[in-house]
């Protein structure tokens, strides 16, 4: 992997700093174990690793900025996993790596009582990271045998990154696109060198490590999921059905509100599906998803307000209280929708498909307002519209 003349100066600084911290050992010497994965000119990640005979050990990570994160964990699976977590912080100078630790398939978390001495750096499109763990043996021996010559390791490779600015070791991190395994034989880890490049002019190449293997691409399906359904319902549908009951009837407009509200109850599901991934929305507290669970409510409640309004006035005749709730309540969710979309993309690390949503809701929302003002001004707001099965139906200004 090809750097900058500076940011190998700054990471052979780094390394020959973090080496004078790692205590000499004896009978072993040998050369930092090096994992690469991606092209060889430009590897998407790089993971090298030395360590001492009393659990201290030394690591360095980097890779292509253009992935939000990268990430290597021990074992064979996300569940008991140490994983490190290497991420920009917004400023395209500095990086964070966070030590996590995940009980299953979910975000990971992180782990304060690891506290390594760190220098990270991102420069010219690569995040780089050179850390040196003391007194780590507790968990080492937990996580690393390092008397195994096929230790286990897993990686990953986040989404491409759109703007992260938060350089928390704690910063929410999206679920990867890439992610896979690879061992490395342990036995040659012991060595009093820090891990620094073993390639000419900076470069890192594979050594005492296997090629990356169970290889898979992953897509947060969910969170796109939710997404569409829950714009098409208050962006598309809804409105679309506020208009069809003056255009057609009363039934054509039940069903088309009906076909919304499904799909918002398939926005819920996958909404709660997507909460359990990641550790900020676990508890619900985030103003997208207060909104969201409050307009589920409200969808429900006028759902249910709507069709108790139509069996009261189909036997009387006679407009209700439970009409005009639902004549007014309705507008407001529809807005309320419209706004938490906004809100969703921006806690889903999406901000940049704010623009986008808010040019396609505003011209939606003009066509809306011309289609309402040729309705009232051909009158069609004020007259009686007639059900499928003959029933005269009270219109909504009337209500």
């Amino acid at each position: 992997m090809k750097l900058s003349k500076a940011l190998i100066s700054t990471l052979l600084y780094s390394a020959s700093a973090l080496a004078s911290h790692l205590p000499r050992t004896t009978g072993q010497n040998a050369s930092p174990l090096v994992f690469t994965y991606g092209s060889a000119e430009q590897p998407d990640l790089v993971f090298a690793i030395s360590a001492t005979t009393d659990g201290d050990f030394a690591l360095h990570m980097s890779g292509s900025s253009k992935h939000s994160w990268i990430a290597v964990g021990t074992g064979t699976e996300m569940d008991g996993s140490m994983m490190f977590v290497l991420y920009g912080d917004g400023t395209k100078k500095g990086a964070t790596l966070s030590t996590r630790s995940s009980t299953g398939h979910q975000e990971p978390s992180y782990v304060s009582s690891m506290e390594p001495q760190v220098s990270a750096s991102s420069e010219n499109g690569i995040h780089a990271a050179t850390a040196y763990f003391r007194n780590s043996s507790a968990w080492t021996q937990n996580s690393i045998d390092m008397t195994s010559s096929k230790q286990p390791f897993i990686f990953a490779l986040g989404p491409k990154t759109h703007g992260q600015t938060d350089s928390s070791p704690t910063a929410m991190i999206q679920r990867h696109v890439v992610y896979g395994s690879f061992t490395m034989d342990m036995t040659q880890a012991l060595s009093s060198l820090a891990s620094q490049a073993n390639g000419e002019n900076g470069t890192w190449t594979s050594s005492g490590a296997s090629s990356a293997f169970d290889v898979s691409k992953d897509f947060d399906a969910g969170c796109v999921i939710h997404a569409v359904v829950m714009c098409l319902a208050f962006v598309i549908v809804f409105p679309l059905g506020a208009l069809l009951l003056r255009l057609l009837s009363v039934r054509v407009h039940y069903l088309v509100q009906l076909a919304a509200s499904l799909l918002v109850l398939v926005g819920l599901g996958t909404g709660i599906y997507v909460s359990m991934e990641y550790n900020k929305t676990q508890t619900y507290m985030t103003a997208h998803q207060i909104i969201g669970l409050t307009l589920f409510a409200g969808v429900a409640i006028q759902l249910l307000l709507g069709t108790i309004h139509h069996v009261i006035f189909k036997r009387t005749r006679k407009s209700t209280r439970l009409g005009k709730i639902h004549l007014y309540l309705g507008p407001m969710i529809l807005v309320l929708g419209i706004v938490n979309a906004p809100l969703g993309l921006i806690l889903g690390q999406q901000k940049q498909y704010n623009v986008p949503y808010a040019i396609l809701a505003a011209v939606l929302a003009v066509l809306f307002c011309v289609a309402r003002g040729y309705l009232f001004w051909s009158g069609r707001l004020s007259k009686t519209i007639k059900d499928n099965d003959g029933d005269v139906q009270v219109p909504l200004r009337t209500l």
